[in-house]
């Protein structure tokens, strides 16, 4: 995995998929996505919470969490997608005359896989 500036180490992906379980997204059936009001009214679990700061570099938690509680659930969400190497687009719709963000979390092309499959005829 590439270096990141935002932690100390990546944050485990079964941790990854405990934050986004209570919007209904399971992080290892990709591609999947969500709205921004899912994440706008997303309530942190504490538990959770206290899991994840950990991994955050000291100087990028001050900046990304106040008093231990994300600032932006919506860029928390992106972080830890990114760290993993997945894909995150933003989709703008118009319903009604109301514009609405969708958010897909997908894998890259060529990166579907976790590990290669060898195939032998022994």
């Amino acid at each position: 995995m590439p270096e990141h500036n935002l932690f100390r180490k990546v944050p485990p992906i079964e941790l990854v998929d405990k934050i986004f379980k209570p919007i209904g997204i399971n992080i290892y059936d990709l591609p999947t996505q969500f709205t921004k009001q899912q994440a706008t009214t997303y309530k942190w679990d504490v538990d959770v919470l206290e899991e994840l700061i950990p991994y955050y570099v000291p100087s990028m938690l001050a900046r990304f969490f106040q008093d231990n509680y994300p600032l932006s659930t919506l860029t928390v969400f992106r972080q830890l997608i990114k760290v993993h190497e997945l894909e995150f687009k933003t989709v703008e719709s118009m319903s009604d005359g109301k514009k609405t963000n969708i958010y897909h979390i997908s894998r890259p092309i060529g990166k579907i896989l976790e590990h290669p499959i060898k195939i032998s005829f022994n």
